[in-house]
């Protein structure tokens, strides 16, 4: 899994706008078409996103960028409880996060909760690594992937088992 996130010029621009406001953008999308620009911010915070953050971003953004893209079409939004991580720099922001990935090493599925997130790895802590072969998982206490192992990841809700819906 690549590690582009703070690559992206217009990714940090977004990014140090809202920083201020004690936000974290997990992802910056922008399309620009012929006739309409799309932007879409996805914000994350200790404690949660409220509806006030949403809006103040919003407002922010806005401002700042509706007379640089013509016919803005702007979405702030959450990342959501079972995202799929597009980009390794996103393991920082879901810290404490039930995650699954998938380990190229062990050509397995690892489950656990994020501990730490640096420039080229993701430790998981409470992990399980599932055995499909066998129908069980085997247990350790803490792991750490290097990113470049990493092929597929996604958050996935506290409690929720392999295969459940909640």
């Amino acid at each position: 899994m690549e590690n582009a996130l703070e690559k992206n010029n217009f990714y940090n621009e977004v990014s140090s706008l809202i920083k201020p406001l004690m936000l974290s953008a997990v992802e910056v999308r922008l399309n620009i078409g012929a006739k309409k620009t799309s932007l879409s911010v996805y914000l994350t915070k200790d404690g949660g996103v409220n509806s006030d953050d949403l809006e103040e971003v919003y407002n922010l953004i806005h401002l700042k960028y509706k007379d640089r893209f013509s016919d803005l079409t702007l979405e702030i939004s959450t990342p959501g409880v079972s995202r799929n991580i597009k980009d390794a720099g996103e393991f920082k922001f879901f810290i404490s996060k039930q995650v699954r990935v998938y380990d190229s090493s062990l050509s397995r599925w690892v489950r656990g909760t994020i501990a730490e997130a640096d420039n080229s790895s993701v430790t998981i802590d409470n992990v399980l690594i599932e055995d499909d072969g066998e129908n069980k998982s085997l247990p350790s206490e803490r792991m750490n992937i290097s990113f470049e192992n990493i092929k597929k990841a996604r958050l996935v809700e506290e409690g929720v088992k392999k295969g459940e819906k909640k």
